[in-house]
């Protein structure tokens, strides 16, 4: 299946009447797009049925697309169901799957032009230029002008991505085709490591190996973290791929691990500022040690952000020009999310008509209205968790907390805040819902309760008591929605045509 989407996007055909474009997505619309997959069509044309001549006419490129997402999704579903059934799960057995995707999905063509505008900020910086004071087109002509849409637009990504992308753009010699596969295999990696964090802290907070087996299969064969990732090459999985394992080691009760799992969460808050958030909430956890003093706390949290702050200073000590590199930035960020965001969530556009909006879209003030409702989420996620440890510390009647239990809180605050952002703002993409992915997994994994079809029965061949397969009994009814919502979403966001 991903041979054949690998070829239809190979296969693309020209901007006509009847097929202008993806709504959503930036295929056949864009121009850096379209770009991208001619070099793709061009260097790959040595496959079979691979070249100019091989162009699909509008409508079984759209169906071919349609279906092929759909059956990414049913051979999901069909693994989960094999695992649930198996005697003696393991990881290794559905490794392959997803190995042999990402593998193949990395000469997918990146109809979105996001991984030229990381190679073209990472040439800026490599030349001597900022980055994150003058746009790649200020700065002066490069080889990935042409495939890059973003051109006009100064670095709205964390130092450390951005040191990510100067040593892709050193280590393939500028060339457009070897740098966005640099990209797409760097990402396609994390997306796996992704899926064994998560697996990892399935299993922390279960202990059951089955649960875990589950989690990395949610992730590693979820047709969003194997698209979003090896395909369009965007930098989300690496994102939450440090911000997980920031998670793993602060629960961890080594000494040390607590504050150098902060430090993991800082580097992936460094690569987009959106997991910011998560960094103070798992900060808290010192609140829930109850038997150490609260001066001590503070103490330790003062060390904590010292820590922090030096990762932080190092970060962007090669960019620093003063006060102009922080206005800089925030002036970004208000550019492309506050004062003219995208409009690319696919869930307003559903519900727009349905509350009798003009133009069946949000009103002028709508973007605002969207980031207000994000910003109360995330508030009332904060004071939620506060309140929960600070009663722990008043009322001494109260239980220790457990170490799966003070996971189990990170994880639910952890994911309404992403959640929120990944999903509520009219600018949402389809791989946005990667931030939040994991997190519900893990409630998934946790709150869904095993049963069996039959009871025990004896074997005809020696007479012992042979345990029928176990199923899924439960699964909470929100959880479910989600994941529906989820990918309802991604297939709209990509398969949604105009003509």
């Amino acid at each position: 299946m991903i041979v054949l989407l690998t070829w239809v996007e190979l296969a693309e055909p020209p901007a006509q009447r009847g097929l202008t474009g993806i709504v959503f997505s930036n295929a056949i619309a864009s121009t850096g797009a379209t770009a991208a997959m001619h070099l793709y069509r061009t260097r790959l044309d040595w496959l079979p049925l691979v070249g100019n001549d091989y162009v699909l006419s509008p409508t079984p490129y759209l169906w071919i697309r349609r279906v092929g997402f759909l059956l990414l999704a049913a051979t999901q579903l069909a693994a989960l169901w094999f695992v649930v059934r198996e005697d003696r799960p393991s990881i290794r057995r559905w490794l392959f799957g997803p190995v042999l995707s990402l593998l193949l999905l990395v000469i997918y063509p990146p109809i979105n032009t996001d991984v030229f505008y990381y190679a073209s900020a990472g040439q800026v910086a490599n030349k001597g230029g900022n980055p994150y004071l003058r746009s790649p087109r200020s700065f002066g002509r490069n080889v990935f002008d042409r495939y890059s849409d973003w051109e006009h637009i100064t670095v709205p990504y964390g130092p450390v991505w951005t040191g990510i992308s100067r040593l892709i753009d050193r280590a393939t010699g500028t060339s457009p085709f070897a740098s966005s596969l640099g990209f797409k295999f760097v990402l396609g990696i994390s997306a796996l490591g992704l899926a064994f964090v998560t697996a990892r802290l399935a299993r922390r907070l279960t202990g059951d190996p089955r649960r875990e087996v589950l989690a990395f299969v949610l992730i590693a064969w979820s047709p969003i973290v194997l698209y979003e990732s090896a395909a369009t090459a965007h930098l989300d999985p690496l994102l939450m791929l440090f911000a997980l394992g920031g998670l793993l080691m602060v629960v961890s009760p080594r000494p040390g691990r607590l504050r150098g799992g902060l430090l993991l969460i800082a580097v992936s808050a460094l690569c987009k500022p959106v997991t910011v958030p998560l960094l103070g909430l798992a900060a808290l956890i010192r609140l829930a040690r109850r038997r150490d003093p609260l001066k001590a706390i503070v103490q330790r949290w003062i060390v904590d952000v010292a820590a922090v702050l030096v990762v932080v200073f190092f970060a962007f000590a090669p960019y620093w020009a003063g006060l102009r590199l922080p206005q800089a930035m925030l002036e970004n960020q208000r550019q492309l999310y506050v004062e003219k965001p995208l409009r690319a969530n696919p869930f307003w556009i559903w519900l727009a008509p349905r509350l009798g909006l003009s133009g069946g879209w949000l009103p002028e003030d709508g973007a605002k209205i969207a980031q207000a409702a994000a910003i109360l989420f995330v508030a009332g996620a904060v004071y939620w968790l506060v309140r929960r440890e600070i009663t722990l510390r008043t009322q001494t009647n109260l239980p220790d907390p457990s170490p799966t239990m003070i996971l189990r809180w990170q994880i639910q605050t952890w994911a309404i805040v992403m959640f929120a952002l990944a999903y509520i703002p009219p600018n949402s993409h389809s791989w946005y819902m990667i931030w939040a992915l994991p997190l519900m997994t893990l409630i998934c994994v946790d709150r869904a309760q095993f049963g069996h079809d039959q009871q025990p029965v004896p074997a005809r061949t020696n007479g012992h008591t042979v345990a029928p397969s176990p199923t899924i009994r439960y699964v909470p009814w929100p959880l479910v929605v989600y994941f529906a919502w989820s990918f309802i979403s991604f297939f709209i966001y990509h398969t949604w045509s105009r003509g």
